[in-house]
């Protein structure tokens, strides 16, 4: 075997020169790693503390604690915390949020804000702010009531609109609720909970809602009930809707719903139904009765057709022809045809003139030969349609008879067979009167004849005649033959009447049947089946017995049922009878009245045919046939009895009680009324009529309709003339029968003639009594006076009073002016000339005239300087004018007039007037003022509402009355419409604002006014006189109101400013002016500073240190250092106020751009002013816009920022204010092609450049550092890859010796084979 020989391996090692180089290098980069430190980012609790499950209440209160942010940092520094938007604030220590905005849910329901949080830098690395857009949803509360559109809600509808039809309402009614969920789940249903709701429309109407959207609904109206224009015309459907909240709010509204008519309503009959009793015989076109219809619906009423209908023989005829017989009165109209029908009782008086008729002319019976004697064998029957006839039966030749071979026997035959038979005359029921003998005949016909014995007319004519065939038939039969009249073996019925009311236990009917073969009587029955418990047989006499009460009317049938069957006494044969007992009604039960007493209240003017009471009786007596009815035991009849009766008239047949026919009801006579009413039942036979009676009692109510009377038509009296006031003279006194008001009398005088005045009479009692001294009235001649009554309802009467009065004294007659009367005011025109008329003075004397005691003089007192300017004639006491008279001298002028008599001693009365003077229109209307005068001076607010009232003015017009009637006009001053001038009631002149006043548009408004008369056009001239009193000038000065805000020069301001602006820089000055001229100085404020980032997304809200604002000049600065702003806009509302109102402001928002020199181009634009560069930046904007991209100008007016002419600027992405990169922003530039280098020579732009300053050139030095830096990392990359092929090249060698080294030393050939070796690396390892 061969030999394994093991070495140790031994690890080669390469070792190279130490090079300076790599040293230096892997020095550096360990000191590298060494100095580097990492400050991880921040990020916020989950869910607790990142708003991620957040909502909140719309009626969260302002300043209310909502949430808490909370942030976790690696290195566990401080945190700083942020949130954006205006509805949050934060503070940034605590992270607790605050509400800062009020919410409305219905305005937004979703609050999107970005939560920021920041820790701080560590080791001067830059501070880490992580940012989450949070979407925060906004709770509903129950704020909104619901609403009604559309509104006012007004249907028509047609009456005829069937049940349960919608009912269309144009607009829809829909109610609508801001809320959402069950807040805004509305139901709305008809309400009587509201004033003046209608609670039958609720009843009529169903409200359904339907939901159209969560937040609308729609109400649909249907129709419940019918509706009758008739009855109602109209109703109101108060709607109210309620949401479905724990605490519900709700809304009203009405529907107006108005009912249309339509032509549904039949006609109806005016005191329907109709009765009328006339003879059948009564002459043909003899008028009965007066039927009056009319149509049954009130609003367009339509004429009526009468027809006559179910007269099938033609009786009667409508007018011209009228109806005789009983007939069916159809009212119809148009255009829609309507009926109703009335029904016209005709009671028609029988007259006997038909005769009687048999039911049939021939008839058969079958009749076993067996049949004994008075056997009813069958009943015939005849009618007469006479109701008072009385038929006679009987049976006359010829009488014929048949053999059984059919021969017929001869009058002489030896067997009777013409008495074989009799007939009942009165029943028409024929009996067995022989023996029947088959074998001697089988055939007999009678001839029957019936007679009316009642017969008024053709008595000898009214019969008539039928046959009647009976076949006699052999008798075979071996059952018991029942003996009873009417039983055959081939019809086993046996009918027995009997009447109601029997005693209990009677027997009713007695069954006989006998054993045809042996002749035994029958003494076995038994009742096979029974259809009433009011019957039992006896088994063995066959007796039937009434065994409970048998009344008629408790019957459900008037006949009582039973089948008997009788058996033959050795058991072995029997036979079936049918048992019918018709029970006969009797007339057992009298009228009985709904009432014991009736009373009823009329007027005592009630007439005929008024209704006035209607009566109703009943008769228990049942109809169960035909011939109950004929019977009349229930049929009523009713007639009025008793000492008034003969005042009233009753419908026998309807109990309707009418005033009679030229009867009058007096109350005065007699107030109550009593009498009494009966009621008949009407049986054919008067003995068995039964009746009752009820009273009625009548109050007669008092109608006013007497009139006073007097005791006597005249009465006289005498009092001296000397008799104090108030003596009674006499006692006048008159009567009236009605009571109440209709009965209460007022007295007074109708005519006093010559004593008027003199004496007064007391309207209650009719006493007469003075009521004024009467010396000097006395005289011979009486005073004549007429004294009226007058009670309650304005029926008077009259009777005539004569009065003395006795002369005491010879001149004792007092003169008495007439006119003037006392009081009375005279008038005169104050241009009347002297001895011009003014009054004529009237007085009177009691005296003789003749006499001088009874002889007047007039005269003015001369007491005041009034008299002597009018003067009056003694004699005839015409006052006129002695002077000129001048109105507004003096208006009115008082005078003492006397009248004195010429007696001894005198007498004399005094009376004082007033002369008023009556104006003439002699004056014009003119202003109060000098020639020199300034201008009325008045004040009024600017922005005052049209119609407001500035001033007033009066002009003056010395007449009165319409005379002094003035009109104004303004003739200057007005040319832009703003004051209006109105005249008042009493002539003065109102200055209205008639249009829109700024005191910014004009200040002051001088306007020219002239008056003039009232009613009359005068000229008007533009130009103002001074010298015409009839014009003057009115001064309206415009006090300033706070009506403006301040407006900022412009709408919004981008401002760039340099990364590294030094701090208190000046970047910007905000300013804004007021209009009112008296504004106060403006004060300027930042109301809201934000940050954002769109590079790195980061944004900071309610930043206050870095940019300020000077509260007076507006200036802008930079307050600190912005290098940690690169790349961000600040976003601040700058607020203007003026005013006390500190809701009165201004904002403007201002952009403040960080920007770097090298991200912005520049336009190259010497020598530009502001408004230049606006106008291109407009147009600049515009050709962008179609891009999606917003142009961001920054001036380089602004220190803070450039010193080379021309702006510079930089294009952002609308969506998301991304700012796009030079080269980019060359692209876009390029892009647009013409339309932008158009702009670009429009505006003579020379060029667009960068916009940072060009760099300096390197020193030597600098230039060899930086190429020190720039080969150190070649340097380092070719020692890495010298290294690494170092390392290689010396393992490569190394292995190669190692597998020199194992090779064996070479041996001699051999043939002894030896296996071959291998190995594998490692041999070993240690």
């Amino acid at each position: 075997m061969a030999e394994i020989i093991f070495q140790r391996r031994k690890v080669a090692t390469i070792l190279s020169p130490p090079d300076p180089l790599i040293i230096l290098l892997l020095m550096s980069l360990l000191q590298l790693c060494v100095s580097q430190v990492i400050n991880r980012a921040p990020h916020f609790a989950p869910q607790t503390g990142d708003m991620s499950q957040f909502s909140i209440s719309e009626d969260t209160l302002v300043g209310t604690p909502v949430y808490h942010l909370k942030g976790i940092d690696p290195e566990n520094g401080p945190l700083r915390y942020s949130i954006s938007g205006p509805y949050f604030a934060v503070d940034t220590l605590t992270g607790v949020v605050t509400l800062a905005k009020s919410l409305d849910r219905e305005e937004q329901r979703f609050l999107e804000v970005i939560i920021s949080i920041t820790d701080e830098g560590v080791a001067n690395t830059e501070p880490n702010t992580v940012s989450l857009r949070r979407v925060i949803p906004v709770k509903d509360v129950n704020d909104n009531p619901p609403v009604f559109h559309n509104r006012p809600y007004l249907i028509n509808i047609s009456e005829a609109t069937p049940v349960g039809s919608e009912i269309e309402v144009k607009p829809n009614i829909i109610v609508t609720d801001r809320d959402e969920g069950v807040n805004a789940r509305i139901r709305i249903s008809c309400t009587t909970k509201e004033k003046g709701s209608d609670n039958e429309a609720c009843v009529t109407f169903n409200v359904v809602t339907e939901e159209i959207t969560s937040n609308e609904y729609q109400v649909r109206i249907f129709l419940n009930h019918e509706l009758y224009f008739e009855s109602r015309s109209s109703y109101v459907i108060s709607l109210e809707a309620t949401d479905q909240s724990d605490k519900p709010l709700r809304a009203v509204a009405s529907v107006a719903v108005t009912v249309g008519d339509v032509q549904d309503q039949p006609p109806t009959f005016v005191n329907a139904p109709y009765s009328a009793i006339v003879p059948e015989n009564i002459p043909p076109n003899t008028s009965i009765m007066e039927i009056i219809a009319k149509d049954g619906d009130t609003d367009n009423v339509r004429p009526v057709l009468l027809t006559l209908e179910g007269d099938t023989e033609h009786y009667f005829k409508l007018i011209p022809e009228k109806p005789i017989g009983r007939a069916t009165l159809v009212a119809t109209g148009t255009p829609i045809p309507e009926t109703a029908t009335t029904t016209v009782f005709v009671t028609i008086q029988d007259v006997n003139d038909k005769p009687p008729k048999f039911n049939t002319t021939e008839s058969t019976t079958y009749l076993s030969e067996k049949t004994n004697i008075n056997d009813l064998v069958t009943k015939i029957s005849a009618f007469d349609s006479d109701i008072n006839a009385k038929l006679k039966y009987s049976l006359i030749e010829p009488v014929k008879a048949f053999s059984k071979s059919g021969v017929q026997l001869k009058p002489n035959s030896p067997y009777d067979y013409k008495t074989l038979f009799k007939i009942n005359e009165d029943t028409g029921e024929i009996f067995v009167n022989g023996t029947l003998d088959y074998g001697q005949a089988s055939i007999v016909i009678l001839t029957i004849k019936v007679i009316d014995e009642n017969a008024e007319l053709n008595k000898e004519n009214q019969f008539d005649v039928a046959e009647h065939t009976i076949y006699i038939q052999p008798y075979a039969d071996k059952n018991p033959q029942f003996t009873n009249p009417g039983w055959t073996s081939s019809n086993p019925v046996i009918y027995h009447k009997i009447k109601e009311e029997q005693p209990i236990g009677s027997t009713v009917l007695v069954l006989t049947a006998e054993d045809p073969i042996s002749g035994h009587v029958i003494s076995n029955y038994k009742v096979i089946n029974s259809h009433t418990g009011l019957l039992q047989v006896d088994p063995l006499s066959g007796q039937v017995v009434l065994t409970n009460h048998l009344d008629y009317e408790d019957l459900s049938s008037p006949n009582l049922t039973l089948t008997v069957k009788a058996t033959s006494n050795d058991g072995s044969k029997h036979s079936m009878a049918k048992i019918i007992i018709g029970v006969t009604n009797i007339n057992d039960n009298p009228p009985t009245f709904e009432k014991e007493l009736y009373k009823v209240s009329v007027l005592e003017s009630t007439k005929y045919p008024e209704q006035i009471l209607t009566i109703k009786a009943n008769d228990a007596d049942a109809i169960k046939t035909d011939e109950d009815k004929i019977n009349g035991f229930s049929d009523i009849r009713y007639n009025l009895r008793g000492d008034n009766s003969d005042l009233f008239i009753i419908d026998n047949v309807t109990g309707v009680i009418q005033v009679a026919p030229n009867k009058t009801l007096d109350r005065e006579r007699q107030s109550v009324l009593r009498m009494e009413v009966e009621a008949i039942d009407t049986p054919k036979s008067e003995a068995n009529r039964l009746k009752t009676s009820a009273a009625i009692l009548v109050d007669v109510l008092d109608v006013d309709d007497n009139t006073p009377s007097f005791e006597k038509p005249a009465y006289i009296a005498v009092v001296p003339e000397n008799v104090p006031i108030g003596i009674s003279v006499i006692n006048i006194t008159a009567t009236d029968p009605d009571e109440g008001i209709g009965g209460e009398i007022k007295y007074d005088f109708l005519d006093e003639g010559e004593a008027n005045g003199l004496f007064a009479i007391d309207p209650v009692t009719g006493e007469v009594k003075t009521r004024r001294d009467l010396t000097g009235r006395g005289r011979t001649d009486p005073y004549r006076l007429l004294v009226g009554a007058t009670d309650g309802g304005g029926h008077s009467g009259d009777a005539s009073l004569t009065l003395y009065i006795g002369d005491v004294s010879a001149n004792d007659g007092v003169p008495r002016f007439i006119r003037p009367a006392d009081g009375e005011v005279l008038s005169v025109s104050e241009n009347a000339t002297i001895g011009s008329s003014v009054f004529q003075v009237v007085a009177t004397d009691p005296d003789d005239p003749t006499q001088p005691s009874g002889q007047l003089y007039y005269l003015i007192e001369q007491n005041n300087p009034d008299a002597k300017t009018f003067t009056i004639d003694p004699h005839s006491g015409l006052i006129t004018t002695r002077q000129s008279l001048d109105r507004e001298r003096k208006a009115s002028y008082t005078l003492v007039l006397l009248v004195s008599d010429r007696g001894q001693p005198p007498q004399q009365s005094r009376r004082i007037v007033n002369v008023m003077i009556i104006d003439v229109d002699d004056h014009k209307p003119h202003f109060a003022r000098n020639s020199d005068d300034p201008p009325i001076l008045m004040t009024t607010k600017e922005e005052i509402p049209v119609g407001t009232v500035i001033g007033t003015l009066e002009a003056i017009d010395e007449d009165i009355g319409e005379n002094a009637a003035v009109d104004y006009a303004i003739t200057a001053g007005n040319e832009l419409g703003l004051i209006k001038l109105e005249r008042t009631n009493d002539s003065k002149a109102i200055l209205v604002a008639a249009a829109r006043l700024d005191r910014e548009a004009v200040n002051k408004i001088l306007l020219t006014v002239k008056c003039f008369k009232y009613g009359t056009t005068p000229k008007l001239n533009k130009m103002y006189n001074r010298l015409d009193p009839s014009e003057t000038q009115v001064l309206i000065k415009l006090i300033d109101i706070d009506d403006h805000l301040p407006e900022f020069e412009n709408a919004n301001m981008t401002i760039g400013v340099r990364l590294n602006v030094p701090i208190d820089t000046s970047i910007a000055t905000v300013k804004a002016i007021d209009k009112d001229p008296d504004a106060i100085t403006i004060n300027y404020k930042i109301v809201n500073m934000s940050f954002e980032s769109p590079i790195k997304s980061k944004s900071l809200s309610n930043i206050t240190d870095v940019i300020v604002l000077n509260n007076v000049t507006g200036e802008l600065k930079v307050m600190k250092n912005l290098i940690h702003y690169a790349d961000g806009i600040f976003r601040l509302t700058a607020r203007a106020n003026n005013s006390e109102d500190l809701e009165r402001y201004s904002d403007v928002l201002i952009e403040v751009v960080v920007v770097r020199e090298r991200d912005l181009l520049r336009l190259v634009l010497p020598g530009s002013t502001r408004s230049r560069v606006n106008d291109l930046r407009n147009r600049m904007q515009t050709a962008l816009s179609s891009r999606g991209l917003r142009m961001q100008l920054h001036d380089s007016v602004n220190s803070a920022y450039l010193t080379n002419p021309g702006p510079c600027f930089q294009f952002r992405k609308m969506e998301n204010g991304e700012a796009l990169t030079p080269k980019a922003m060359k692209a876009s530039i390029r892009s647009l092609g013409i339309e932008f280098q158009q702009i670009l020579e429009d505006f003579n732009v020379h060029n667009i450049t960068s916009c940072g300053t060009t760099r300096q050139k390197h020193s030597p030095a600098q230039q060899a550092l930086l190429a020190l830096a720039g080969v150190l990392p070649l340097a380092a990359l070719i020692s890495a890859l010298v290294l690494c092929c170092m390392h290689s090249n010396a393992k490569r060698r190394a292995r190669s010796a190692l597998l020199l080294a194992r090779e064996p030393p070479p041996t001699s050939p051999s043939n002894i084979s030896v296996p071959t070796r291998l190995y594998a690396e490692p041999l070993y390892t240690t």
